[in-house]
């Protein structure tokens, strides 16, 4: 039996047998026909451990070719500031006019250095690190306090600031880092540098620890899940598409940002031409992720399961048969617009009260989180683990929690 997190390692054009999603009509007769449920379809827990382990390879870094050369950043900003001094156009004899190079401006460009480094982190982060700033100036500003003057006594009336306001340890980490990164531009030191506002923290982690209490969705609630979406779904191709989501969020241990878009107006990151199928595998590409800012690209490869209702590849072929052609998220609705993450979250807290379940302890977050305990649990080397959420550190730890399974 295939692998069904097997690692791809060549680029996704290479293998003739795979098709990219939404190449026309013929896409369609490719697909093979959904497989009713029977009692022989019976996923236990002998076939569930040997499918499960079969699946030890898992994907791993692969550098992925760009698709289309994306246009200079700040290039309108470039135009409307004018140079602050030009080089002069000069041969390579050193005489004036004389074979003339094309001047060069020199100076700021505000617009150039804005973007790039708006683009040095994710989307959420900056939007993170810009609420972060904003607190900071309202903090500075109610106690006549210049912004850029950062020394330990500052930074400790912030962190106690912070702290009054009822924040989390983890809340405060992340403003602190966000003011931090806009501090560095005034070579002034990060808040968090202060050795007493690094013991202040640490204090107060230890005397409010907050574990999270996300539960994993396990195999066997996977599979409900899926059986509940025909109540839950407003029509046929939606429950084809949600049923291609889950399976594929559970299997390839994918963040929500990596497969669905923030709103209607947007693009997700896995795009139609990122999708390979075949008839017995499916490839997807994920181009950038949260710990992928850069663009480097990981390649990750699902094969066949025994039991064919979360089989993320009959799941996925299902959905590409009725697929409208078009070119952009590969998650879309009829009306062509992309699957986001709001509606990914809300039909899943659907399916969960229909369930008798509780949304409260259950997210987007759960799947990759159940992928990570089912795999521990059917012994799973740590380094196997890791490879599977495309974790580059012991992070992958937390996301172990076998205590808290619901079936």
């Amino acid at each position: 039996m295939p692998n069904i997190m097997e690692e791809h390692r060549n680029s996704p054009s290479a293998g003739s047998s795979r098709t990219p999603v939404g190449k026309g009509k013929k896409q369609k007769k490719s697909a093979a026909p959904a497989v009713p449920y029977s009692k022989e379809d019976s996923f236990t827990s002998t076939s569930r451990s040997r499918y499960l382990k079969d699946a030890a390879t898992l994907s791993s870094s692969s550098s992925i070719p760009e698709t289309s050369a994306a246009a200079p950043l700040g290039q309108n900003a470039v135009s409307d500031i004018p140079p602050v001094f030009q080089v002069p156009r000069i041969g390579s004899g050193g005489r004036p006019n004389w074979l003339p190079m094309p001047g060069i401006p020199l100076g700021l460009d505000l617009g150039l250095i804005s973007a790039n480094l708006k683009n040095s982190v994710s989307l959420r982060t900056w939007e993170d690190y810009l609420r972060a700033w904003s607190r900071w100036d309202s903090f500075c500003s109610t106690y006549n306090l210049s912004i850029a003057s950062c020394n330990a006594y500052t930074a400790l009336s912030f962190v106690t600031f912070l702290i009054h306001s009822n924040l989390s340890a983890a809340s405060i980490h992340k403003i602190l880092a966000g003011v931090s990164f806009f501090l560095k531009f005034f070579d002034l030191p990060a808040l968090s540098s202060f050795y007493t506002v690094r013991q202040v923290l640490k204090g107060f982690r230890r005397s409010h620890l907050v574990r999270d209490g996300r539960r994993p969705i396990s195999i066997d609630l996977l599979v409900k899940l899926i059986q509940t979406l025909p109540s839950v779904c407003y029509s046929p191709y939606e429950i084809l598409l949600f049923n291609a989501a889950f399976s594929l969020a559970f299997f390839g241990a994918l963040r929500l940002g990596e497969f669905s878009a923030s709103n209607k107006s947007s693009c997700a990151i896995l795009l139609d031409s990122d999708v390979f199928v075949s008839s017995d595998s499916i490839t997807i590409c994920i181009r950038r992720s949260k710990t992928d800012q850069v663009g480097k690209g990981r390649m990750i490869k699902l094969g066949r399961a025994g039991y064919i209702p979360i089989c993320p590849v009959q799941n996925n072929l299902n959905f590409i048969a009725f697929r409208p052609f078009f070119h952009g998220s590969f998650f879309i609705h009829n009306d062509l617009s992309p699957l986001t993450r709001y509606q990914f979250s809300s039909v899943l807290s659907s399916c969960l009260k229909t369930l008798g379940l509780s949304g409260f302890y259950f997210s987007s977050h759960s799947f990759r989180i159940g992928a990570a305990t089912a795999a521990n649990s059917m012994g799973f080397s740590s380094e196997e683990v890791q490879r599977l959420g495309r974790w580059d550190s012991v992070r992958y730890k937390s996301y172990i929690r076998p205590e808290l399974v619901t079936n």
